[in-house]
């Protein structure tokens, strides 16, 4: 079998973003596997100390927690005013798997089924901020798939959430040029004779010999420098192998 070096010309390789489309809502979160906490401050001073517990979360821990990522420091004081994260609060935790590389910035609409209002991301550097009006209530970071709404009026316990994540992927393409002199010959072992030349190779039928001879390609292999077999394209039709001008054929695969 005679491989075929590809030039440097006749490879594309790329990274490109893809965007998926997620709607849920507060009765679909766990088959996305988002989970939503409502969350409260607390004292830590014993023995006063009381702790609720949620999904394997103590709530009052997780509130400490966001606080002390979110709401500890300024961020870009300048382009907005940051939301003020109130003794409760409602947080929605997306998973990786989901999300990807992340939360497409401005492609997050949270709505309160009850009230029907409706919030937008607002981005802020890495972050985003939620509106009611002019007010800021709720923050998202994109890169963690983490959902704050600050004020105790809005909740995820009643909402839906339309987003779309940030998947990066490798286009590859490959130009596969073939010469009108080149691959003329069939692999299909009904076209060997069964016998061997000199080289141990087979020899083709006798059919194969004729001036109207010109085989159909059926897939396209491509080889590593070992000659080892890491992708296969199967044509959606067989196409006849031309012998009075060159084909190229695009092989495309995304990992």
């Amino acid at each position: 079998m005679t491989l075929k070096n590809f030039s440097t010309t006749d490879v594309y390789i790329q990274q490109r973003e893809l965007n998926r489309l997620y709607n849920f809502s507060d009765s679909t979160t766990s088959s996305f596997g988002v989970s939503v906490f409502e969350i409260r401050s607390a004292s830590f001073e014993l023995p006063n100390w009381t702790s609720s517990f949620s999904q394997g979360i103590y709530t009052d821990l997780l509130w400490h927690n966001i606080r002390s990522t979110y709401f500890q420091h300024e961020i870009n004081p300048q382009q907005t005013v940051l939301p003020v994260l109130q003794s409760t609060a409602s947080v929605m935790v997306i998973p990786e798997y989901v999300i990807g590389e992340g939360i497409k910035q401005k492609s997050i609409l949270v709505t309160n089924d009850t009230t029907n209002e409706t919030f937008r991301d607002q981005p802020v550097s890495d972050l985003g901020v939620f509106y009611s009006g002019t007010i800021a209530v709720g923050l998202v970071d994109y890169r963690n798939g983490v959902l704050v709404m600050t004020d105790p009026s809005q909740s995820f316990s009643n909402f839906t959430c339309n987003l779309r994540n940030r998947m990066l992927v490798t286009e590859h393409r490959y130009y596969c040029r073939i010469g009108k002199s080149e691959f003329n010959m069939s692999l299909n072992p009904t076209a060997m004779s069964g016998s061997l030349d000199e080289s141990q190779s087979f020899v083709p039928a006798g059919f194969c010999s004729h001036s109207a001879w010109s085989p159909y390609i059926t897939s396209i292999g491509l080889y590593n420098q070992l000659g080892e077999l890491i992708a296969t394209a199967n044509m959606s039709q067989p196409i006849k192998k031309p012998t009075d001008y060159e084909l190229t054929i695009i092989c495309e695969y995304d990992t």
